[in-house]
């Protein structure tokens, strides 16, 4: 169900602010171990990016809004070659 909405285009400005602060967040604890920032680092540097590309990458992200995760919304979820996995 989850997927089917997202595919439709129905991320509310709610649900679009929560993901922010989740990617935000997740970045962020990612420098609190070595392997962590070396596993950042390691993201960055395998797509052809700068370790200075974090504070631009970070500050981008604020950008992001429900109207343009929704535009975005069809072609992030590919229903017909999805998994899903549960957990629990």
């Amino acid at each position: 169900f989850e997927l089917a909405r997202i595919k439709s285009g129905d991320i509310s400005p709610e649900e679009a602010a929560k993901a922010r602060e989740t990617v935000a967040s997740d970045v962020v604890s990612s420098f609190g171990t070595l392997e962590g920032t070396a596993g950042s680092a390691s993201e960055i540097i395998s797509v052809g990016g700068q370790w200075t590309d974090i504070a631009g990458d970070l500050a981008a992200l604020q950008s992001v809004d429900a109207t343009k995760l929704n535009a975005a919304a069809p072609q992030l979820v590919d229903l017909k070659n999805a998994v899903l996995v549960l957990v629990g």
